[in-house]
């Protein structure tokens, strides 16, 4: 059987309302026998006329790899949308790098004029004391000398957690 379709096949297919379909009446695929049918103009001996009805149809469609024109002009809308959003990230994002470069030539130039580092840290940690030795690292029980040493840094006083209540 030879898969190519010419004019006389396409001419003879037409899409008919199923109250005015012939025998079986019924679509080929589903066997539904309502709303409209594609009339294949086929009409094989002992079965009657094939018909497909849109349900099928738009399935053997779909199966193929293509689309309904409502949903094909609906992406079109939603990539011309997707489109202009990216126009306007791409804009922006070379905008934030323009900046980028400004605010580096300026450090750049800043640095050069000090004679400075190029990496100046934001935030310095502070330097931790020199720990003591573990002989005078904990006091003894029942020992009445303090221990010499400093507490930790991130502990707060009692004037600086009345702070944070207020």
């Amino acid at each position: 059987m030879d898969a190519t379709l010419n004019h006389t096949t396409l001419d003879r297919m037409q899409f008919i309302d199923a109250s005015s379909a012939v025998l079986p009446q019924a679509c080929i695929g589903c066997k539904g026998f309502s709303g409209r049918f594609l009339d294949t103009g086929l009409d094989i001996d002992y079965y009657g006329v094939v018909y497909f009805c849109d349900v099928c149809l738009i399935s053997i469609i779909m199966r193929l790899g293509y689309i309904p024109v409502d949903q094909r002009e609906a992406l079109q809308f939603e990539c011309q949308d997707l489109q202009k959003q990216l126009n306007a990230l791409i804009e922006e994002n070379r905008k934030l790098r323009d900046a980028i470069n400004l605010l580096t030539d300026l450090r750049d130039s800043n640095n050069s004029d000090s004679g400075g580092d190029t990496d100046v840290p934001i935030h310095k940690k502070p330097e931790p004391k020199s720990s003591p030795s573990k002989g005078n690292s904990s006091r003894k029980a029942g020992s009445s000398k303090q221990a010499d040493e400093q507490g930790s840094t991130d502990v707060l006083n009692d004037d600086d957690i009345t702070k944070l209540f207020d």
